[in-house]
């Protein structure tokens, strides 16, 4: 069946940038705003150096590790004949689903005041109610 530990957190991560991709979309559309997407300072753009390929290194892979055995993409082989390594894939799996259900509960309460910056210039609402607390 493959590896189905690998498969779920690489489609968990995939689903967190897909998702914070499709909320810039919305509340783009809604309030006419870039949302933080581009950045405001000038040091924030050089910062943009690193982070757009970060980001994509981030999403990229878990993908590729999926096709490749053994260093530099996979996994050595120390941890893979490990007894005790598969559990940690897995727990490691089903608590990067469990982070993901928690964050989009958080995007769901911030609603129209999510935005992947902190602006000045943009004040929005603090929440400090429900996992904010």
């Amino acid at each position: 069946m493959g590896d189905v530990p690998l498969t779920l957190l690489a489609a968990t991560i995939s689903a967190y940038w897909f998702c914070v991709g499709a909320m810039v979309v919305r509340i783009r559309r809604k309030t006419h705003r870039l949302v933080g997407v581009v950045p405001e300072e000038r040091s924030e753009r050089y910062m943009w150096l690193v982070w757009v390929p970060l980001v994509t290194a981030w999403i990229a892979l878990p993908w590729v590790a999926h096709s490749h055995h053994g260093p530099p993409f996979g996994a050595p082989d120390f941890a893979l004949h490990s007894p005790v390594y598969p559990a940690v894939r897995w727990i490691a799996a089903i608590v990067a689903v469990v982070c993901l259900a928690l964050t989009i509960k958080c995007w769901m309460r911030m609603g129209r005041n999510w935005r992947m910056d902190v602006s000045l210039a943009r004040p929005a609402e603090i929440i400090t109610d429900g996992l904010f607390t």
